[in-house]
């Protein structure tokens, strides 16, 4: 199997830290009534230097890749590119807005959330993942 790569979309994964803007700046807006608007336009400097300092700091490109060596992610702003070996993996449950993945030796669950692709791409997606694992067991029926 080829390499293949979905993008996840940047408002997707960035919209957590939109909300934690927008509470803020809500916050920002509630000073006004008690500090007056001199502490209002202080905060409000400082939030946005934030954000756009943090923003660019943090951003990045959000995919998806899958490949015969497993699966790489990145979906959210907040989290750095994990990596998923198929030699890891021991069983894959399938459901609506998840894939739970079982690991060999731990028998701990690695739930990837697939809302964050696209409907089209979550089909495709998991057809992958199935016809990988099937390879990947069969080789070990083989070899046992």
């Amino acid at each position: 199997m080829q390499e293949r790569i979905f993008t996840v979309g940047t408002l997707k994964a960035e919209g957590l830290f939109y909300a934690l803007f927008i509470i803020a700046a809500f916050l920002g807006f509630i000073s006004l009534f008690s500090y007056g608007l001199t502490a209002l336009i202080i905060l409000g400097a400082i939030l946005s230097i934030s954000f756009l300092i943090l923003r660019k700091k943090l951003s990045g490109r959000y995919y998806v890749k899958i490949s015969d060596k497993g699966i790489e992610f990145r979906t959210s702003i907040f989290s750095k590119p994990a990596f998923l070996s198929w030699d890891l993996v021991d069983r894959v449950n399938f459901h609506l807005y998840e894939i739970n993945f079982r690991l060999r030796n731990t028998n701990r669950i690695i739930n990837f959330q697939t809302n964050y692709l696209k409907s089209e791409d979550v089909e495709i997606f998991t057809e992958l993942v199935k016809e990988q694992f099937k390879r990947i067991s069969a080789c070990e029926q083989i070899k046992a």
